[in-house]
This record gives C-alpha cells, sequence and structure tokens, in this order.
C-alpha cells in the first residue's frame, strides 16, 4: 500500500514538474516589444530618404532628374 502510494505521488509530481517545466520554457522564449529595434517600414522610410537627398555612393535622386525633360 505504502509503495502503490509513494508511486502514484512520484507521477503527479513528475507530472507537475514537467508541465510547470515547459511553461517557464514559453514565458522565457516571449519578448517584450523594444521600441529601440527598427522595423522594416522604418528602415525602408529611413532609406528612401537618405537615397533621395544625400550623397553616399551615387548621386541623389532629386540631383538626377533635377534637368530631365519629357523629350
Amino acid at each position: 500500500m505504502k509503495v502503490i502510494l509513494i508511486s502514484i505521488y512520484y507521477h503527479k509530481i513528475k507530472q507537475i514538474l514537467i508541465v510547470s517545466g515547459f511553461g517557464f520554457f514559453i514565458l522565457s522564449c516571449s519578448t517584450k516589444k523594444n521600441n529601440d529595434v527598427p522595423t522594416i517600414k522604418s528602415l525602408l522610410i529611413h532609406q528612401l530618404k537618405n537615397t533621395h537627398t544625400n550623397q553616399d555612393w551615387f548621386v541623389p535622386t532629386k540631383i538626377a532628374v533635377k534637368e530631365l525633360t519629357a523629350e
């Protein structure tokens, strides 16, 4: 009788530890949204503004089409 009770408690404790372990694992994998991390939209807008006005590797779009005519 005593062995059966110990066996039942052992299995219940084992199940509780496994479930709580998975719960802690899932909670630790979730991340909080950080405002310092740029989004794709903000990166694309930054690149568009940079290539439109600043001259880094190539002529900016604003200067390239400045004297462009419809012909």
